[in-house]
């Protein structure tokens, strides 16, 4: 991908060997680092640092000017700097760069019509008519999520291909039970309209539509779904750690479209589990809760940090919430059950009311 093509370019057009290179668009980006001295390739187009310079004196120059300008070059002013510098970074702008942007998010083209976005697609030899059918999704309901949703960026590549972009925040949200012991929030299972049971077993995540960015789109998440005010989320919810990956993927769900997944990793630890507002989430006894969008019923549930859930823990989660006591099964029937539901898929389960039904 764009790390790799980059990396590459950086060691081809290198001005000299053992120093560490930039691009410009990264040294942009400096912010606990911007004030390095480095110096310009200009025929390479890149920044580099000279082999044999003290950064850390130079660092300690800079921040001996700063306080000599009464300013604090404190550890709280660098991550303040790497919290900007973290919530300006526009990663779609970049991962994006160098490709022609077609419809959707950046491209502030929401007019275009479903004839207009399906010649798209046909012009870059998409079979439109996959579309609707098995785990596919309706080239009507493709179009409302790029176009009128502004929820995901096609682009042309340099090479003719068509590619599909879609940024979320993926946030592990964790917070410390009674004994001591770390617990993260996860959605253990859907209740969609008709009443099937969609095991999910997924942390909290959200998909960055329209112009918005990704902070402002995971707080908004917080608002809406849990009901957590931005106050709420600023004084007891810190973001404790943040990392970017770049996927690039096929999806059943977009047939010939191949999909890149740009996710914002966040770590956020909950700084008082007994804070009157975190009732909404199960704090602190760490229950299990339901919200509900539109006509989906979501249900939460805290579990340990050591270990990732499994389909089976979300299956006997499911059961005990409708007091269904797993224990009282024949040998082997939760075994048969899960098999149904996960591995030969011939079976589903549906909520009605408290009643869960099973489904062959």
């Amino acid at each position: 991908g764009n790390s790799i093509s980059t990396a590459r370019h950086l060691a081809e057009n290198a001005q000299c060997d053992a120093c560490v290179h930039l691009q410009k668009s990264t040294k942009d980006h400096l912010c606990a680092m911007e004030h390095l001295p480095l110096s310009y390739a200009p025929f390479k187009q890149c920044y580099f640092v000279k082999p044999g310079m003290s950064l850390v004196g130079n660092l300690q120059e800079t921040a001996m000017k700063k306080k000599e300008k009464a300013q604090d070059f404190s550890v709280t002013d660098t991550l303040a700097r790497l919290q900007k510098g973290i919530s300006t970074f526009n990663v779609l702008e970049w991962a994006v760069t160098g490709k022609n942007k077609l419809c959707g998010r950046a491209t502030d083209n929401t007019s275009m019509t479903l004839d207009e976005f399906t010649d798209i697609l046909q012009d870059h030899n998409i079979d439109i008519f996959k579309y609707g059918q098995g785990n596919a999704k309706s080239l009507e309901l493709f179009y409302a999520e790029t176009v009128k949703q502004q929820k995901a960026c096609l682009v042309e590549t340099p090479s003719g291909d068509l590619e599909r972009f879609l940024e979320l925040v993926r946030i592990n949200l964790v917070a410390a039970s009674a004994d001591g012991s770390d617990r993260l929030l996860r959605l253990s299972t859907e209740i969609l309209n008709d009443g099937r049971a969609r095991m999910r077993n997924q942390k909290v995540a959200q998909v960055v539509a329209g112009q918005v960015a990704w902070q402002d789109s995971m707080n908004q998440m917080f608002h809406d779904r849990f009901g957590l005010t931005l106050d709420v989320v600023k004084e007891n919810m810190p973001m404790d750690k943040y990392w970017v990956k770049q996927e690039r993927q096929s999806s059943p769900s977009f047939p010939d479209v191949m999909t890149i997944y740009l996710t914002h990793e966040v770590r956020i630890r909950v700084a008082d589990p007994s804070h009157p507002k975190m009732s909404v989430i199960g704090l602190p006894d760490m229950r299990s809760f339901n919200t509900k969008d539109g006509q989906t019923t979501s249900k939460w549930t805290w579990t340990s940090l050591s270990e990732e859930s499994s389909n089976e823990d979300m299956l006997a989660q499911l059961l005990s919430d409708h007091n269904i006591d797993v224990s009282n099964f024949e040998p082997g029937a939760f075994t048969e059950l899960h098999d149904e539901v996960y591995v030969d898929k011939c079976a589903h389960l549906t909520v009605t009311g408290d009643d869960l039904a099973r489904h062959l």
